[in-house]
């Protein structure tokens, strides 16, 4: 039986271009993922106004896309494993820019709040 030395083996590959474009497509979803919260922090100041929010509201609201990023990671992780990380990514990523948009539609703190918290939102993470 042959023994392959995996390390040796990783060391010695070339960087090729196909892995410059999964590095690419990976650091844009991070992009993606972080531009979302913040746009949040740029537009808090009108959103409290608009709405009437108190600061401890408005804290809050903020962190219910962190609370969905919990559940979006626990379900889609593990529907990851299930179906494949191309799969996956590809699932999470279209239902993470739906509720992003439909966020932007949200008209009151509660409509906001249930979109941002729900694993959709954050199914990136």
């Amino acid at each position: 039986m042959r023994k392959i030395d995996v390390h040796q083996v990783i060391d010695q590959a070339p960087f090729t271009r196909f892995h410059w474009m999964v590095m690419c497509w990976c650091a844009l979803l991070l992009i993606f993922d972080g531009y979302d919260l913040f746009i949040y922090g740029v537009v808090l100041p009108v959103l409290m106004k608009e709405w009437g929010l108190t600061p401890l509201q408005a804290g809050a609201l903020g962190s219910y896309a962190l609370f969905g990023m919990m559940f979006g990671a626990l379900a889609f992780g593990s529907l990851a494993d299930r179906i494949g990380r191309k799969k996956g990514i590809a699932i999470c990523f279209a239902l993470f820019s739906t509720a992003t948009l439909l966020n932007g539609f949200a008209s009151s703190p509660t409509s906001s709040a249930s979109i941002a918290s729900s694993p959709a939102s954050a199914a990136v993470a």
